[in-house]
Parts: C-alpha cells; sequence; structure tokens
C-alpha cells in the first residue's frame, strides 16, 4: 500500500518510476534502467534496512544515485544515523508528501535537471 501510494504521487508529479521488492530487483532494474533516485522504505529492522541501502550505494550501478530513507522510527539517532550512511533526505512515516515533493523538486533543480524538459527515474 505504501509504495502504491509513493508511485501514484511519484507519477502525478511527472517522474518515472519503477518498482522492487528487493535488491536483487534493484539491481536487475538498474541493469536497464540507471535512478537518478531511489525512495528506500526501511522495513521493521532498521539495521537490515540500512545494510541493504549501502550495498546498493556501493554498488557501481547506484554508486553516484541519491536516496530518501522512509522510516516510521521517529527517534532523531535514526535519523542522524541514516543521513551518515549516504541518505540524501529522511522522511517519517506517516508521510508528509508535500514535503516530499518539495524535496524533489529541490533535488532535481540542484542536480540540474528539468521535471518539465525531462522524466526523472525513480
Amino acid at each position: 500500500d505504501t509504495r502504491f501510494l509513493f508511485r501514484t504521487a511519484c507519477e502525478i508529479w511527472s517522474y518515472d518510476v519503477a518498482e522492487a521488492d528487493n535488491c536483487e530487483q534493484c539491481f536487475s532494474i538498474g541493469a536497464y534502467k540507471v535512478p537518478d533516485l531511489v525512495l528506500f522504505d526501511s522495513d521493521i529492522d532498521f539495521h537490515e534496512s540500512l545494510r541493504l541501502m549501502k550495498t546498493l550505494q556501493n554498488s557501481h550501478v547506484f554508486y553516484e544515485v541519491g536516496f530518501v530513507f522512509i522510516s516510521g522510527h521517529a527517534q532523531t539517532n535514526v535519523r542522524q544515523t541514516a543521513l551518515s550512511s549516504g541518505a540524501n533526505f529522511f522522511l517519517l512515516k506517516p508521510v508528509d508528501f508535500v514535503l516530499l515533493e518539495n524535496f524533489l523538486r529541490n533535488y532535481f533543480r540542484d542536480k540540474n535537471l528539468s521535471v518539465s524538459s525531462r522524466r526523472n527515474n525513480i
């Protein structure tokens, strides 16, 4: 359900979206369509989610890709750990989609990519 909400919102904002259930699917998708940004929805095990994010970041496919780490863990140290582990943005559940949309606009503007002239890959 959460992934459906993110996909729908990103498609409404004119982003090209690909979905994956796990790291293996991410690598399969990345082999033919390298994303500009990954929305990484942390599951119950925060540390396992961090490990999986680092696995993606350390690969040649996702080396320069940005990451939005999404979590239901509200503790300050969780946010700080995710950001210090390489996440570009930390988003707390329940998700504030206005905040996410603003981040995406700024992220792609800062990368000198225009949403209106190019569909960005998420």
